[in-house]
């Protein structure tokens, strides 16, 4: 049940702060991930143009798989699974940029972490539906579009730093915990089904 203003209650509260961190993190890690091909690249157009369509583009192919699976699934399980894949990939970043590994090999888990967020994106979506009352959605859908903005404003500004500080792995590294993070978050939701 729903208690106090948060719409949903805990399950959604927990539900949020893991949409809200996996955010920052995503948005940091554009920025880490572009700022490594330029490095990686003299800052090639093409090689930029490239990494730009490696972020989006397989998302938005498999946003069609991941409603399927959606549908068919456990909604949290996907996130679950997505959540802790996108962890190990992004460390597996960190470990291919550390090691000079050759720049392929970066997009490559790009694309895979791409991929990931197609399959999060429709379950997240509808597992909301799932643990808030059709009454306080409005409320729900509120609070992440605040979310969204806050991580358009921090992940950004938060992958600079890091990468001016530490380098882009850094970068990468912050979104691995940021995963792995929004993991216990979701583990953590027990609920029953909202009418």
């Amino acid at each position: 049940a729903s208690t106090g203003r948060i719409p949903g209650g805990r399950p959604f509260a927990y539900f949020w702060g893991a949409r809200s961190l996996s955010l920052v993190g995503d948005y940091a890690f554009r920025v880490a991930f572009i700022a490594y091909i330029i490095t990686e690249t003299n800052g090639s157009a093409v090689a930029l143009a490239l990494a730009n369509g490696v972020l989006l583009v397989p998302a938005l192919v498999f946003y069609l798989v991941g409603g399927v699976v959606g549908d068919r699934a456990s909604r949290r399980s996907i996130m679950i699974i997505s959540d802790v894949a996108r962890a190990v990939v992004c460390l597996a970043a960190t470990v291919a940029a550390l090691a000079d590994a050759p720049v392929w090999t970066v997009v490559v888990l790009a694309t895979a972490l791409s991929i990931g967020d197609g399959f999060f994106g429709p379950a997240s979506f509808a597992f909301m539906a799932e643990i808030v009352p059709s009454e306080r959605l409005l409320g729900a859908n509120s609070a992440l579009s605040v979310s969204q903005q806050v991580g358009l404003v921090v992940g950004p500004m938060l992958g600079g730093v890091l990468v001016g500080l530490q380098g882009p792995a850094v970068g990468f590294a912050f979104n691995a915990a940021t995963f792995a993070l929004s993991t216990v978050l979701v583990m953590l939701i027990r609920h029953r089904r909202a009418a």
